[in-house]
């Protein structure tokens, strides 16, 4: 998924956590360190995967796109159940349908959050990841 939503998003997340401990929770500290800590575990994992012999990755990894999840959900399982070797049996399928009918995206309503509150914007988040957004072909998201 586009960085730029799931980082403001666990940055959110990260401070909400801080706050039940603190009274004053620092949204740019906290940005500043998660941001590169979430930066260098991306990183990182792109390195070991490429460092894979030619061809294992496509063993080992199988790369789902956030908007195939969510556009065909049902799909998306169909090739996860598929290529971790599990049948994606009438059973599945219907335990599956079952749980997406009562659980809407937005059941709850929508997480709100800002990333300029953490001290980065759009343009900065999708420039730190470039290399993850080109690599893996992650579709930017509102544009």
């Amino acid at each position: 998924r586009d960085p730029s939503k799931t980082l403001g998003s666990f940055l959110s997340m990260v401070a909400h956590g801080h706050g039940m401990f603190s009274d004053s929770p620092d949204p740019l500290e906290i940005g500043c360190r998660w941001n590169r800590k979430c930066l260098r575990m991306v990183q990182r994992g792109m390195e070991v995967r490429a460092g894979l012999p030619a061809g294992e990755d496509r063993k080992r990894f199988l790369d789902v796109q956030f908007a195939d999840l969510v556009g065909d959900t049902m799909a998306a399982l169909e090739r996860i159940y598929t290529f971790a070797g599990i049948e994606f049996d009438a059973e599945a399928k219907k335990s599956a349908a079952d749980r997406l009918a009562g659980h809407g995206r937005y059941r709850y309503g929508r997480h709100v959050y800002n990333l300029a509150d953490f001290g980065s914007s759009t343009a900065e988040v999708r420039k730190d990841y470039a290399e993850y957004i080109r690599q893996y072909r992650i579709p930017l998201e509102g544009e």
